[in-house]
């Protein structure tokens, strides 16, 4: 499936924005997004799980920047194409794991669903490029 240049420079900027909304929200709303993805076990949360949330969140942060920078040359960022796609399938898969054994909420779920919805997209771009090899 081919989409056209525009489709994919609008997605990369959807998905910029996205990425950091969530990790800004993240960092300066944590108390309230921690609750969002864990629930009724946010007392289990310790000041080093508070630590890597927001390392996490600044990672979040960087590969929307990362995205927007795709957005702007399509041709010379596939790298950071390649990495987020990898990074948001295998979220998703942990995020699903963690809902499964009760360990997030659904609406983290629907979060991350968001994401592998992002990382397919970012599959298609690149097996759309004629020269591209995995």
């Amino acid at each position: 499936m081919h989409f056209s240049n525009f489709f994919y420079i609008q997605m990369f900027r959807v998905a910029a924005i996205w990425n950091l909304l969530v990790g800004l929200t993240g960092i300066f709303l944590y108390s309230f997004c921690l609750d969002l993805i864990a629930g009724h076990r946010l007392d289990t949360i310790t000041d080093l799980t508070l630590i890597f949330y927001r390392f996490f969140m600044i990672a979040v942060i960087i590969f929307g920047i990362g995205y927007y920078l795709v957005s702007v040359n399509l041709e010379k960022n596939d790298g950071i194409v390649w990495m987020g796609a990898c990074a948001k399938t295998i979220i998703f898969g942990f995020v699903l794991i963690d809902f499964l054994t009760g360990d997030a909420t659904l609406f983290f779920l629907m979060i991350a669903s968001t994401d592998l919805i992002f990382a397919v997209f970012f599959f298609l771009y690149l097996l759309s490029k004629k020269n591209y090899r995995f």
